[in-house]
């Protein structure tokens, strides 16, 4: 877990917007790297974004539906980690390409269709 002087300085502000931005910023990024080439390093990046996006207070976390403790509980907004955790450990690497293909798409580079 995240040490508590850690913990409070997210939770209450000071390094609540920076750690939002760099959440949001690693979620869209490690999205779309992830469905165009499906990399370790996209992968990372979009759980690093997951596990970032709970820790920060904002202004949109909806209503509690999981109270873990007195002052802890899992939001609404806590549940967008869930489908980007499964978007990274569930899609697999493309298919290695037919080399038939390969030279058909190497002898016309502008061709969209094959």
């Amino acid at each position: 877990m995240i040490p508590d002087r850690w913990e409070t300085a997210i939770e209450y502000g000071v390094l609540s917007g920076p750690v939002l931005f760099v959440a949001v910023a690693a979620l869209v990024v490690g999205t779309v790297w992830v469905i165009r080439s499906r990399r370790l390093a996209s992968r990372l990046v979009l759980v690093v974004g997951a596990l970032l996006w709970p820790l920060p207070d904002h202004p949109f976390l909806g209503p509690v539906i999981l109270t873990l403790s007195y002052d802890h509980g899992v939001h609404v907004a806590d549940l967008l980690s869930v489908p980007a955790l499964v978007l990274a450990l569930t899609l697999r690497g493309r298919p290695p390409r037919d080399p038939e293909e390969a030279a058909a798409a190497a002898s016309h580079p502008h061709d969209l269709t094959k």
